[in-house]
Formats: C-alpha cells, sequence, structure tokens
C-alpha cells in the first residue's frame, strides 16, 4: 500500500512538472516611468491569441502564463495614442525571463532568458545594414503611398490614379535587390541553424520565394521537435498546398459561380489545356500582363486552350467586373472564394488556397488530362517558358 501512495504521489510530481514545463513568468522594468498600464499579446498553450494586463508598480511589472514553446510576444504601454516606441515584440519561452524596457524606447528592449529571442536578435543584426541602405526608399515610398491614399479620397480622376499606382508599383520594385540580399542572410542562417525555432518562423515567410524542393529541404531539417510547432505545422500545410499546385500534380477540381452567374467548375474543361491565371483588379503586374494572355488565347483558343482568370477580389466585386470589362478578357472569371466571417478568414471554399498561391500574377498550366505542367510567376523568364510551353503543347513552329 505504501509502495502504491508513492507510486502515485511519484505521478503526480510528474504530472505537476510537466505542467510546468509549459508556463513562462516575465519579469520587467520600465526604466522612465513608475505608474501605468502594460499589455503582452501572445498565443497561449490552446494557440489562442491571449492579451494580458500588468500594472507598472515603481517601475516593475509581472507576467505570468502558459505556452507550448517559444511564442512570438507583442508588448505595449496603454496610451492614450497608440505610441510605436513604447511597443516592442520578443520571443516568449516557457521559463523565467526578464525584460528591460526604456520609456519612449521600447525597441532598445534587452530580454534575458531566452535562447530563442537571442537567435533573433542575431538574424536580425546581420540584417541591419540592409535596411540601413534601404531607409530613405522605405521613407520615400511610404510618403508616396499616403499621398495615392489622399488622391483617392479626394476621388482624382482615374486616369492619374492609375498612373501614380503604376509609379507605386514600380518604386516598389525597387525593393527586391535589398530583399533579396536579406533573403540570403536568411538562407545561410537557415542552413547553420537546421533545427532552431527561428528557421522554422522565418521559413515561413520565405514560402512564396523558394522553390519547393528547397522548402521542403529546409523543412526536413526541423526535426520532428520543431515541425510540431504551430510555426512547424504552417510550413507543413503549405508545402502540401504547394505541391498540390505544382508541376506533376493532378489539378485538384473546383466547383464555383462564373461572373454571369452561371456554374463552373475545372472538371468542365476536361481535354483542353487550362491556363489558371491568379490575379485581381488592383494588382499592377497582373493588369500589365493582360494584353499578353489576350495574344496567347486568340492564338490558342481555337486549338483547345483555355484560360480561367481567378480573381483576389472578393471583398469587391464591381472592381473586378470594372476591371475585366476594362481590359477586354474573353475569358472565363470567377473569383477565389475567400471569405471573411465574423473577423476571421474562411478558407473552406478558397481556390487559391488549395494550389498553395501566395503572390500575384501566378498562373498554372493544366495539360489535357488534368495534370499540371506549368507553374509561372511575374517577370519576362516566366512569360518566355509559358509561351515555348502552349508552342510546343499546340505544335505551333515545328
Amino acid at each position: 500500500m505504501k509502495n502504491t501512495i508513492l507510486l502515485v504521489v511519484g505521478c503526480f510530481g510528474l504530472l505537476i512538472s510537466k505542467a510546468q514545463t509549459n508556463e513562462f513568468r516575465l519579469e520587467g522594468s520600465l526604466a522612465g516611468k513608475e505608474n501605468g498600464l502594460l499589455y503582452l499579446y501572445y498565443s497561449d498553450i490552446h494557440n489562442e491569441r491571449v492579451r494580458d494586463s500588468s500594472r507598472l508598480e515603481n517601475g516593475q511589472f509581472r507576467f505570468t502564463g502558459q505556452i507550448n514553446g517559444p511564442t512570438m510576444a507583442y508588448l505595449m504601454l496603454k496610451e492614450e495614442k497608440s505610441n510605436q516606441q513604447n511597443s516592442t515584440n520578443f520571443f516568449l519561452e516557457p521559463k523565467d525571463m526578464g525584460i528591460q524596457l526604456s520609456y519612449n524606447d521600447f525597441k532598445s528592449n534587452r530580454v534575458r532568458g531566452s535562447q530563442t529571442q537571442a537567435e533573433y536578435e542575431k538574424l536580425n543584426k546581420l540584417k541591419e545594414p540592409v535596411i540601413k541602405e534601404m531607409e530613405p526608399l522605405s521613407k520615400l515610398y511610404s510618403e508616396k503611398s499616403e499621398e495615392y491614399r489622399n488622391s483617392v479620397k479626394k476621388r482624382m480622376p482615374e486616369n492619374y490614379l492609375d498612373s501614380f499606382k503604376n509609379a507605386l508599383n514600380d518604386m516598389h520594385d525597387s525593393f527586391d535587390p535589398y530583399t533579396e540580399r536579406m533573403a540570403k542572410i536568411d538562407y545561410a542562417f537557415f542552413a547553420q541553424n537546421p533545427g532552431s525555432f527561428i528557421t522554422a518562423y522565418e521559413l515561413r515567410f520565405q514560402v512564396s520565394r523558394l522553390p519547393l524542393d528547397s522548402l521542403q529541404l529546409f523543412y526536413g531539417r526541423l526535426g520532428t521537435s520543431i515541425q510540431s510547432t504551430p510555426a512547424g505545422k504552417e510550413i507543413g500545410e503549405e508545402i502540401r498546398k504547394l505541391a498540390a499546385g505544382n508541376p506533376g500534380s493532378m489539378a485538384k477540381d473546383f466547383k464555383t459561380t462564373d461572373i454571369n452567374g452561371k456554374e463552373l467548375t475545372l472538371s468542365m474543361f476536361q481535354g483542353k489545356y487550362v491556363l489558371l491565371d491568379f490575379w485581381a483588379s488592383w494588382c499592377v503586374p497582373c493588369r500589365k500582363g493582360n494584353p499578353h494572355l489576350k495574344e496567347l488565347y486568340a492564338l490558342y483558343h481555337d486549338k483547345g486552350f483555355e484560360i480561367i482568370g481567378i480573381s483576389d477580389d472578393d471583398r469587391d466585386h464591381d472592381a473586378w467586373k470594372n476591371a475585366v470589362s476594362h481590359d477586354g478578357l474573353p475569358w472565363k472569371h470567377i473569383l477565389r472564394g475567400l471569405q471573411v466571417i465574423n473577423g476571421q478568414y474562411d478558407r473552406s471554399k478558397d481556390i487559391s488556397d488549395g494550389f498553395g498561391i501566395h503572390s500575384l500574377p501566378t498562373a498554372l498550366l493544366i495539360d489535357a488530362s488534368g495534370k499540371i505542367i506549368g507553374r509561372y510567376g511575374e517577370g519576362l523568364d516566366d512569360r518566355k517558358k509559358l509561351d515555348e510551353q502552349l508552342a510546343k503543347a499546340f505544335g505551333v513552329g515545328k
């Protein structure tokens, strides 16, 4: 009987120890302000978003909670107006941690007790020179974007807004060399730290840039422990979707209603070559590419080629229909099917999500058997690949 009691107590102790491994304790100090209220936002052990609060007492504060593992948290001081100087983000871990802050300079925080945060800071430090170089462009782009929004509010002429939007798009393209340099820094970090949570966290932002095989390689190196975290699961799901939308996979059928209110399914076009064109009325590169698609449609439609335009305009049907009419697009048109219900995204009927679409424009070429044989993004190289594949499919130029 005594041994049984000891065994039960021992198991109970293990359960307590197990529970405690999920608990974090964050103690902090705020120099320059003694009183006030701080908010901490994070995802808890159930992966639900939590907003906790703690009162400052002589510049000291404390938070406790339970998390599954390293979790990005957002800490801010409650104020009359939002102030970016008094907010910051960092990684929580299920352990004892500390943070030192200064009033009106939260970004210069010092965090102790989190290896994940230390790795995150190390990676960001490597990117700092690139970000510094990019600052003048970032500032100018922000100013011009605000000017464009004000022009929209003032209902400036459409041709003026289109010209402004094109200029903004060209300016946005100027960021590419900088983002490419930072991506290379990320890839080097992934290779040197294959099992780091930061690798999983940052890998999510490279899903649209990396080829599927490279994504799978980095994901495989994470290990089962990191793969089982929310970030790891998210990458695994994205890989599954990308694989479903990459060459070699059979295109999954979908059913929806077209721009004229008629039922449309992908399987209706079996036996034809079909290009799924993922675009939007507000996407400048998409609109610029439409004349070329019209040329391809005119050249191959009578030979068994169809285009289905899948627009990301679910929240603005008028803009979608006006763009189709203005650009004179003669093929089939549908919406992607992304819905927002009570502030939450409903992806149950989202066609784009099912093919792993992360950037616009993206196009998938499907052969007569229903197999995806090409995936194309923006740029002359991808346009050339599509041209060559269609010419080969229809025996043009032989």
